[in-house]
């Protein structure tokens, strides 16, 4: 069984000015014994409501997006009916309430206790302070056995960082949403993870370029998702997949400026696959003069030599359009 609950507002504190329908349901989820899946939107988590997801002995998926949970709350006193594979936690805060910290009289928030050794694989944790608490919990000891999936907003503290993420030893796709670091704290995080033998099986990630060249020197990643990058980013990266012996199969890259050299470079790769290109510019080539359309942009790509593995491209030129190539 799957339950989703939403529920639409204009705005935060309205979101959560009706609770009742929401209270009531929640309640009644131990008369639902074959609930695996809940998805969550806009719910203000009470003892009550906690304590019936704590007796769902089913449970498989969880997934709260734009929730709140009054602080003081803490888990109930009974270990959960199952721990999720899947977990994932958004929350939200009233306008002009101080940063939420969601900690408890034991130290940690209520839904750490929904985590498990033996069973999480995919945990997504979209604010900082969730980030700080999560990454402190793994550092200390805690080790994630069978994790392949994280998504988190880490804070500037790469040791932190590094202790949590050894603990995490079978971790194949990793989601870094603004982390806040240094280039010496890279490097520091890079050398760091490599000393841990961390991330040997990470083939996917999503994140600043920054910390995505630097693991591709221990990771085989395959797969990788950058936003906001240079021209000179986006050429290094290209070359650290070569200098690394790594093979990319899927690219999606947000980069300043490109043209017909890079994109010839980025589709010589005979094992890619995937590839999506966004970009502000698309630099003339030097048999071409005057202002570029898109299909000047069309005609320039015909040029290009596509592996045969490719099944998907295109590049999206803001303000001009999209090109779109499809196997």
């Amino acid at each position: 069984m799957h339950i989703q609950c939403l529920r639409k507002a204009d705005s935060v504190d309205e979101m959560f000015g009706c609770m009742d329908i929401h209270t009531a349901l929640f309640a009644s989820l131990h008369h639902f014994k074959n609930i695996s899946i809940i998805d969550a939107t806009s719910i203000q988590f009470t003892e009550e409501i906690i304590t019936q997801i704590f007796s769902l002995s089913l449970l498989t998926e969880l997934h709260l997006e734009s929730c709140r949970t009054d602080p003081s709350i803490v888990a109930p006193d009974i270990c959960p009916g199952n721990k999720p594979v899947e977990f994932s936690y958004d929350e939200v805060q009233s306008h002009g309430e101080p940063g939420r910290r969601e900690i408890g009289p034991t130290g940690y928030p209520w839904w750490l206790r929904l985590l498990s050794k033996e069973n999480t694989k995919s945990l997504s944790l979209i604010q900082p302070h969730n980030t700080a608490v999560l990454l402190r919990f793994l550092a200390e000891g805690f080790d994630m056995k069978k994790l392949t999936f994280l998504n988190v907003s880490p804070s500037s503290n790469p040791a932190l960082f590094v202790g949590a993420i050894a603990q995490c030893p079978l971790l194949e796709c990793l989601v870094l949403t603004s982390p806040d670091w240094k280039d010496e704290e890279t490097t520091q995080i890079c050398s760091g993870l490599q000393e841990r033998g961390a991330l040997s099986r990470l083939n996917h990630y999503d994140g600043p370029f920054e910390i995505g060249y630097a693991l591709l020197r221990i990771s085989p990643i395959h797969e990788m998702i950058i936003n906001l990058m240079s021209e000179e980013d986006a050429h290094q990266l290209l070359q650290g997949f070569r200098t690394y012996k790594r093979d990319p199969t899927y690219l999606e890259l947000d980069i300043s400026s490109v043209g017909l050299e890079f994109m010839k470079q980025v589709l010589a790769f005979p094992t890619l696959e995937w590839l999506e290109v966004t970009t502000d510019t698309y630099i003339e080539s030097d048999s071409h003069h005057g202002t570029y359309s898109i299909d000047q942009v069309w005609l320039d790509l015909q040029s290009v030599t596509l592996p045969e593995s490719l099944e998907y491209y295109e590049i999206n030129v803001r303000e001009l359009g999209v090109v779109q190539f499809d196997a």
